[in-house]
């Protein structure tokens, strides 16, 4: 199956965060690292861990489209059963 323009989105996006990640964690921990080795290792954990709510918000928004394509086939899956039905009790009182 082709992937969608927004799939392709977020995999770019997701790319691009974990860049982000790498490059931000290794300038945090120089610039901190001024101030004493306790406070850069500090430093580094709090920006990984709002850098990963991130990169957790972009995998949810993911997530979240596949259900809701999964919600879509499943209705017109439903739509279709309830048609048939339909014409398959209207069939018996015709014939009387």
């Amino acid at each position: 199956m082709k992937p969608s323009t927004f799939d392709a989105l977020i995999g770019f996006l997701q790319g691009i965060f974990w860049a982000f990640i790498a490059i931000g964690a290794w300038i945090t921990f120089q610039i901190a690292s001024v101030f004493g080795l306790a406070i850069a290792i500090f430093s580094v954990f709090m920006f990984l861990f709002f850098s990963l709510l991130g990169l957790l918000l972009l995998e949810n928004m993911r997530i979240n489209r596949l259900r809701f394509d999964e919600l879509l086939k499943q209705t017109r899956l439903l739509e279709e059963i309830r048609s048939e039905r339909r014409v398959e009790m209207a069939e018996p009182l015709l014939n009387e």
